[in-house]
């Protein structure tokens, strides 16, 4: 049986190795259970004898949180304050809209309601920001966070993951495609976000089959320290630090728009992105992530059944559930329970269709250790298969058509 809670959001935190037990530790004495799993940064090495290496990787964890509506504030002043988000280079923390949640009978969830103290560090907080994931192959992931470095985003993060779909369907031909894929994640400013899109999109061909999809969804609030280059030099600040200060002291940031207008009397007009190639299949139509969160035990079990049910294709990733009931092997040993967390990205009015009928296979089978949500994508780039035109019949073919 399940329980629909609105008003919910997800916040999500990037966070270094080093600060993740003390962060999960403080959550979980809030009474927050907490999904966890492990990523790596992406630095670009600004030496040029550097750049025939590959990236500088540095550890980080990732946490994601439901969380009713109410209560972000009060989450993302414990992230903020355990992990020291203020401090440059540290990591990132921002929530996104739920706009549907459907609880199984088992789940362990946080939407439960708790007493809400006022947040100390929401003035840190930004609104104006997106969020961009890109799911490709590992051999092409890093020109893509090469251009989105370039970009002028920060370096993106990145976790496996596992792909599923057509690849399912192939019969022994499945060999031909990779089930193991790379999640690229990049928090950017509204303001940088097309740029940034379009540049991880034409670096990594999205538009050309079987090279993976893109989708940028929006975010409520949040913050992010995260770093893009390692540089030897001696200088006591960044240019990221630099920009950031700036638009601290200007109050807004469009001081950053370079853009032309009226060249010369011509009438024209250009501007830093004006020889940008822009993609031709970003899909238009609404569409949305369906994510259901289930105990390992049982993924496989839902991804068949999500294909089964209309779904186009699937990526999921697997994680620790850290919840404040974790039961004890002896003393000193916790056993965390592993769940994946499977994404679809798929048009509104099918994802509902999609979710009303998980939720009747998923009952009849008796599997209530699940959660399944609805956010909103307003954007995604990925190949679409064009029909091919039907040719036209010849005169003669038509003749004969009406003689018969």
């Amino acid at each position: 049986m399940y329980t629909r809670v609105t008003n919910t959001s997800i916040v999500t935190a990037i966070l270094p190795e080093a600060y993740i037990d003390r962060t999960l530790s403080a959550l979980k004495l809030a009474g927050y259970d907490v999904i966890h799993w492990s990523a790596r940064g992406t630095l670009l090495d600004k030496r040029w004898y550097r750049k025939l290496f590959p990236f500088i990787s540095p550890e980080k964890g990732i946490i994601r949180i439901l969380v009713p509506n109410n209560e972000v504030d009060q989450t993302m002043h414990i992230i903020l304050e355990q992990a020291h988000l203020d401090r440059q280079g540290t990591g990132a923390v921002y929530c996104t809209p739920c706009e549907e949640l459907h609880i199984g009978g088992q789940f362990h969830s946080n939407c439960s309601g708790k007493s809400i103290t006022e947040s100390k560090s929401a003035w840190l907080l930004k609104e104006n920001l997106d969020i961009i994931h890109c799911i490709v192959a590992k051999d092409i992931s890093e020109q893509i966070a090469t251009a989105a470095i370039e970009a002028g985003a920060h370096g993106p993060i990145v976790h496996y993951s596992e792909g599923r779909g057509l690849r399912d369907r192939l019969g022994w031909l499945r060999i031909t495609k990779q089930a193991e894929k790379e999640v690229l994640t990049v928090l950017v400013d509204n303001s940088d976000a097309e740029d940034t899109f379009n540049a991880m999109a034409h670096a990594g061909n999205l538009d050309l089959p079987g090279r993976g999809f893109m989708y940028q969804m929006p975010v409520n609030k949040g913050l992010f320290n995260l770093p893009s280059h390692f540089d030897a030099h001696n200088h006591s600040a960044n240019m990221q630090q630099i920009i950031s200060a700036i638009d601290h002291l200007m109050g807004h940031e469009h001081w950053r728009d370079q853009t032309v207008f009226e060249l010369g009397g011509s009438g024209k007009s250009a501007g830093l992105d004006f020889i940008n190639k822009h993609p031709k299949k970003i899909i238009k139509e609404q569409q949305v992530c369906l994510t259901a969160m289930v105990d390992r035990e049982h993924a496989e079990q839902i991804m068949d059944i999500m294909l089964d049910c209309g779904a186009p294709g699937l990526n999921t990733s697997y994680c620790q559930y850290v919840t404040s009931k974790i039961k004890c092997l002896h003393k000193g040993v916790n056993l965390i329970p592993e769940y994946g967390i499977i994404d679809c990205i798929v048009a509104d009015d099918k994802a509902h269709s999609i979710l009303d009928k998980v939720k009747v296979q998923t009952e009849k089978l008796g599997i209530a250790d699940l959660c399944l949500f609805l956010q909103p994508v307003p954007k995604v780039i990925t190949y679409l298969h064009e029909p091919r035109p039907e040719k036209r019949r010849s005169a003669e073919d038509r003749s004969m058509t009406v003689e018969e």
